[in-house]
Formats: structure tokens, sequence, C-alpha cells
């Protein structure tokens, strides 16, 4: 199992009420850590929720819509949730929410640990 930790939070200008309302909703997320494989999966489906509403609540602005990205390769696994404009994937979002796996931890203690045994292995060589 691989947990995700949200990294970076990008945002424009908000252009209108409901891209506040949704920016306001996503920062919450920002610094996150999501524990399990199906995190992002689960967030990308609350973000999408929320656009809808959004959506539904603000008829007359453009609709927004949702983008979920997912890359792995052998070393490591990314994913971007995105919200764009009127659908068009070519402009700059209203908000991303990018992602990285985390395949475990390292206390600062074990990290202290090994610097000072680096240390000694290079007095004594």
């Amino acid at each position: 199992m691989r947990d995700f930790v949200v990294y970076d939070f990008f945002w424009k200008s908000a252009a209108n009420r409901k891209e506040k309302e949704l920016q306001e909703f996503a920062m919450e997320f920002d610094g996150k850590l999501l524990t399990g494989q199906y995190g992002p999966s689960m967030l990308h489906a609350l973000i999408a929720t929320k656009v809808r509403e959004l959506n539904e609540r603000y008829p007359r602005g453009k609709a927004l819509q949702t983008s979920f990205v997912r890359s792995k390769n052998k070393y490591t696994e990314t994913v971007q949730i995105s919200v764009y404009p009127d659908g068009s994937y070519e402009s700059t979002p209203t908000i991303r929410l990018s992602m990285v796996g985390v395949a475990g931890e390292i206390s600062s203690e074990e990290l202290e640990r090994r610097c000072d045994s680096l240390e000694e292995g290079g007095r004594n060589a």
C-alpha cells in the first residue's frame, strides 16, 4: 500500500465566486498526507462532487471540469488533479493539486544514526 502527499497546490486568480469557493475548498488539502493507494482517486471524487455542486449553484458562469492524471515509473508515482474552466484543458487550470507517492518513512532518529555512521566511516578512511 502506498500513501500520497499533496506537495503542490496551484491556483490562479479567481475570476468569479465559483472559482473562489473551489479554491478555498481545495486549499485544505495542501500539504496533507492521503493514506492508502486510493486516496488520490477519493480526493478526485470529492473535488468532482464539489465542482458539480458549484456548477449547479452558479449556472451562469463557465462550467468547471476536472482532470485526473496518474503516472508511474519504476521509481515513483505521481498524481495531478486539475480543474479547468469550461473544459478547456489548454487553458490555465483554476486549481491543480499535485501528489507524489510515499513508500515509507524514516524517523529523525534513524537519519541521525545514519549521519553519525557516515561521519565515523569518513574518519576511519
